[in-house]
C-alpha cells in the first residue's frame, strides 16, 4: 500500500520519533517516501517502536493502522500518569490524625499491584508514616481490599465496595463530589465497619495528550473513546 496516502501510519511514526525532532521533523522526513521499499519501512518502524517499548507483532498490522476510524484509550497510564499521587485526606472526626488513615490504607494495600494501592504506599513512605502489619489480605478487583490490621478489619476501596460491606459513606458525599469534579479518584477507609476517612488520588494528565488526540482526528479517526473503571465524574473531568 502507498505510504504517502492519508495515513494513520504516519501518526504511529510520529509517536515513535517525536522525541527526535518533533512534529515538523517527522512530517518533513515522511515526504516523498512513496517509492521506498515497504519491507524497509516495516522493519524500521517495528525496530524504532521496540526501542520505545511498543511491541508490533507484524509489519502488516503497522500498515493496517491507516484503516482505523475508531480508537479506544485507557485513562490511567495512557492519557494520564501511570501512578496517581495522594492529594487530600479527609477524616471522619475533626481530631483524627490524617496520617493514621493513610497508615491503615497503605498497610492493607501492602501487597497490592493496583496503581491506587501503590500510590498509598508511596505516600506513606514520603510522609515517613510507619505501616502496621497486615494479615488475611483479600483483594476485590476493581473495588477494593480487606485486611486484618492490628486486630481490626480494615476496608479500603470505592463507594460501591463500601456499600457491599454495609459501610455508610454519606458523611463524605459532598466532599467526594468536589474531589471527583476536579478529576480526583476517591478511596474510602473503614475500620470494623465504620468509616474512618477518605483519600483523594490524582493522576496528572500527560502534557502531550491534547496534541496527540488532535493529531488522531487530523488523520481520519472519527471516534475517540476513553475507557476507565473510574467514576463517571472523574473520567469526564479528565476528558474535558
Amino acid at each position: 500500500p502507498s505510504v504517502g496516502r492519508r495515513t494513520l501510519s504516519r501518526f504511529l511514526l510520529y509517536c515513535v520519533f517525536v522525541d527526535r525532532g518533533g512534529d515538523d521533523a517527522v512530517d518533513e522526513g515522511l515526504k516523498g517516501v512513496e517509492g521506498a521499499e515497504v519491507f524497509v519501512l516495516r522493519a524500521a518502524g517495528i525496530a524504532a517502536a521496540a526501542r520505545n517499548h511498543i511491541l508490533i507483532k507484524d509489519g502488516r498490522y503497522l500498515e493496517k493502522v491507516s484503516d482505523i476510524t475508531c480508537v479506544c484509550l485507557d485513562k490511567t497510564g495512557t492519557l494520564t500518569s501511570d501512578t496517581p499521587e495522594l492529594s487530600d485526606v479527609a477524616t471522619r472526626a475533626p481530631r483524627q490524625n490524617p496520617d493514621k488513615i493513610v497508615a491503615y490504607a497503605a498497610s492493607a494495600e501492602i501487597d497490592s499491584l493496583h496503581p491506587a494501592g501503590k500510590a498509598l504506599i508511596v505516600a506513606a513512605n514520603d510522609r515517613s508514616i510507619q505501616l502496621f502489619e497486615a494479615s488475611d489480605i483479600e483483594e476485590f478487583p476493581g473495588r477494593g481490599v480487606a485486611a486484618r490490621v492490628e486486630g481490626d478489619e480494615i476496608l479500603v476501596g470505592n463507594r460501591d465496595f463500601m456499600t457491599t460491606r454495609d459501610v455508610d459513606t454519606a458523611y463524605f458525599k459532598k466532599r467526594a463530589a468536589q474531589f471527583m469534579a476536579s478529576g480526583k479518584t476517591v478511596v474510602y477507609v473503614a475500620r470494623n465497619g465504620k468509616p474512618q476517612g477518605m483519600i483523594a488520588l490524582e493522576n496528572a494528565v500527560h502534557p502531550e495528550a491534547d496534541a496527540v488526540l488532535h493529531r488522531l482526528r487530523r488523520y481520519g479517526v472519527e471516534e475517540i473513546h476513553l475507557v476507565s473503571g473510574d467514576h463517571d465524574k472523574v473520567v469526564t473531568r479528565v476528558w474535558e
